[in-house]
């Protein structure tokens, strides 16, 4: 279930006014000067490794090297500067996460961690804030309705949280406010047939109050803190020619604190466990993988919610022609869930099956998807997805994309004793997007407007005298938007970053904005390199938001500063320090829930 920690953070009016002013001259300074970058090879847009400029979604890469240069504390730190995500937290860094993803439900994003669902069947929801983020080497974001290749639950797009395999060491320590502690490590050792490593970080803290509204019914006057620890591990070999073999482990475990009541300490534990086995012949790929999501609330109001996910999978691409290829695949999962509550059906098998295809024509680049669904509990479905890019001009490039996706409702949705409705149908999206990606005088340049319509979206819904009170498809739901994005270099030793959304998430129904999303918002990055020092700052900034569907809560806007440095004592060993909300400022993303004052953070970090 989605618990929240209850927090209040002042309003600071006049917050809009410099959003608005900061990104704008962010946006004039990005159009003037030169840059030059990298372009890195995904595998999240089409199941098959390709780089961004060799594929027509829309995708952002966040690195290992961004996310530690970022000081980031958890997944949601390090998603807050791409383009088209909003975060809402609730609490520390421990707590739960709402990611909305081009304005759609937070349970519309899909997650995956090295390419498996690791998740909550009956809330719907993958518990990010438990993933330790020192584990991670990049995560990718495909943004757009994407069921087409990945099933059930991708209307907004695809969150691919990918952990480090190479074999290589490193090691890093970071101590801060709050008694905020920080230890990781990696260690990797192997040869060109066969390689192995274990990657194992701790953080935690004691965090401050989840709630300072003394009027809420949880308002408890305590520190809320959490301790999070994780461990991945991975061995893979050539045990003959275009025969490899993959074994990967992985293991979160997260206790947090939160606000439920007024003289219990409540704490939610949180454990992920995740194991999967590859086989790759030539380019067939084999997989199974297993699964485990449990989350235990002690409270007034205790429960225990375990979600077991087993999956089979086949993929093999080949060349259809010199210009055509195509990838195969087939997909068995079986989710089963156990609760303290005791649900009337606690399993469902799903099978799928794919087939894509891709290529160039004219000079221009074309893929093309079809999904096969079908389920012992919702039937069957089918998805699509298409998509083209080109060049107009050197250094210009033109892409457009449509897709459609499902998300099948929860186990609480159909089953919680009381409060369900067995006989709700999955939710649906269609959407697209038209963009463009340019370099020009050595800027690079990117805006992709789109759009998604979302129907039979699943309420909470209670008759007039609120005696019966069930999930039902009544809503519909529709965003429309445009995201920003420009870097540069404005020295040479000085980049800038910009990311900038002004988006429409609206309730078709009731023509209200959508709860918790904001019509504008955006981030501005800074670094500047001196000697063997470096200097970062950066800003994010969103519009006001409403906490509600009835538009009768208003959030603030905000503007949120970060500054860090850094300084390599040698090639390999640096130390770095951070100070968040440079400012102090009382931001809240959700009514009641108190995010963190100023922090500062100071470390050390080897990586040969």
């Amino acid at each position: 279930m989605f618990h929240l920690t209850p927090q209040l953070a002042a309003r600071r009016p006049g917050i809009r006014r410099v959003t608005v002013t900061v990104l704008i001259a962010a946006g004039l300074s990005g159009f003037i000067h030169a840059n030059t970058t990298l372009d890195p090879v995904v595998v999240t847009a089409t199941r098959t490794p390709t780089t961004i400029d060799a594929q027509t979604r829309d995708v952002s890469v966040l690195t290992a090297e961004a996310i530690a240069q970022s000081g980031a504390q958890s997944v949601a730190d390090a998603l807050r500067t791409i383009s088209g995500i909003e975060v809402v937290t609730t609490g520390n860094a421990g707590a739960t996460v709402g990611l909305f993803l081009r304005g759609t439900n937070s349970n519309h994003v899909l997650v995956l961690v090295d390419g498996q669902r690791i998740g909550s069947s009956t809330s719907g929801l993958t518990a990010v804030e438990a993933i330790a983020v020192a584990s991670i080497e990049r995560i990718e974001v495909v943004r757009g309705p994407h069921s087409a290749l990945y099933g059930a639950d991708a209307l907004g797009g695809v969150v691919h949280i990918i952990t480090k395999s190479a074999a290589r060491q490193s090691a890093a320590l970071r101590i801060g406010t709050s008694a905020t502690s920080h230890a990781s490590g990696r260690i990797g050792f192997g040869d060109t047939r066969w390689q192995a490593q274990i990657s194992t970080s701790h953080d935690q803290s004691k965090g401050f109050n989840a709630i300072t509204n003394p009027k809420n019914f949880s308002y408890n006057p305590d520190q809320d803190g959490f301790r999070r620890s994780g461990v991945v591990a991975q061995v893979r070999a050539e045990v003959a020619p275009k025969v490899r073999l993959s074994l990967r482990g992985l293991y979160n475990d997260l206790n947090t604190q939160y606000d439920g009541s007024s003289t219990f300490d409540d704490r939610a534990l949180t454990t992920q466990t995740a194991l999967s086995l590859g086989v790759e012949f030539g380019e067939l790929q084999l997989r199974v993988a297993s699964a485990q999501d449990r989350a235990k609330f002690l409270s007034e109001f205790p429960g225990t919610f375990i979600t077991r996910t087993n999956e089979i999978s086949a993929q093999l691409p080949f060349a259809i022609s010199n210009e055509v290829n195509a990838t195969v695949i087939a997909e068995m999962r079986q989710e089963r869930i156990d609760t303290s509550d005791g649900f009337a059906v606690d399993s469902r098998r799903t099978a799928g099956v794919v087939g894509r295809l891709g290529g160039t024509l004219g000079g221009a680049l074309w893929s093309a998807a079809v999904r096969a669904d079908d389920s012992d509990q919702f039937g069957a479905r089918v998805t699509g997805s298409a998509g083209v890019r080109f060049t107009i001009a050197p250094k210009v490039q033109v892409f457009a994309n449509v897709g459609s996706a499902f998300k099948p409702p929860t186990f609480n949705d159909l089953y919680y004793p009381g409060f369900s409705n067995p006989n709700l149908n999955p939710e649906r999206a269609l959407g697209g997007d038209l963009g463009v990606r340019a370099t020009v005088g050595g800027v690079n340049l990117s805006a992709t407007a789109h759009q998604t319509r979302t129907t039979d979206l699943i309420v909470f819904q209670c008759n007039a005298d609120f005696s019966v009170c069930a999930p039902q498809n009544v809503n519909r739901a529709q965003v429309r938007g445009v995201s920003l994005s420009a870097n540069t270099a404005l020295t040479t030793s000085t980049q800038l970053g910009l990311t900038f959304d002004v988006q429409s998430p609206k309730n078709l129904d009731t023509s209200l904005q959508l709860a918790r999303r904001a019509k504008q918002h955006g981030s501005l990055n800074i670094q500047h390199k001196i000697g063997n020092a470096t200097l970062r700052a950066t800003v994010r900034a969103s519009a006001a938001r409403f906490d509600d569907a009835a538009n009768a809560v208003r959030l603030p806007g905000f503007a949120k500063l970060d500054l860090g440095a850094s300084y390599a004592l040698t090639p390999q060993l640096t130390l770095e320090a951070q100070v968040r909300n440079v400012t102090d400022r009382a931001i809240e993303t959700a009514r009641d829930f108190a995010t963190p004052g100023r922090e500062t953070v100071i470390g050390v970090r080897w990586q040969p």
